[in-house]
């Protein structure tokens, strides 16, 4: 069909085709698909001020939330306080106190 001369040539116009369309069709598409570098460095400018606005709301709400946990932490300490006082005075066996004071759980 083809002699080996005749092969190579053809495929080698073929690839300097492909070569050729590939490069005028990334010419064309070279002003949709890309960004210039000043337009990188805008949107990036932009970017970060907005993770810089989002993690200084992030550490505000962390912080109310800490304070918040250390008012549930003082309740809950007056609270086991007032119901431990409420034990030593309660109608109950001494030993029913003692397990109660020691944090056992009341076990028997």
């Amino acid at each position: 069909m083809f002699t080996p001369t005749e092969a190579t040539l053809f495929a080698a116009v073929v690839a300097l085709v492909s070569i050729v369309v590939t490069a005028l069709v990334m010419k064309s598409n070279s002003d949709a698909k890309y960004v210039t570098k000043e337009q990188c460095s805008t949107e990036r400018q932009l970017q970060c001020a907005e993770r810089a606005a989002l993690c200084e709301r992030l550490e505000k709400m962390e912080g109310g939330v800490r304070d918040e946990m250390k008012s549930m932490k003082r309740t809950l300490r007056i609270t086991l306080f007032m119901s431990r006082e409420l034990v030593t005075y309660a109608d109950i066996p001494e030993e029913r106190k003692a397990a109660i004071l020691n944090n056992d759980g009341g076990a028997q």
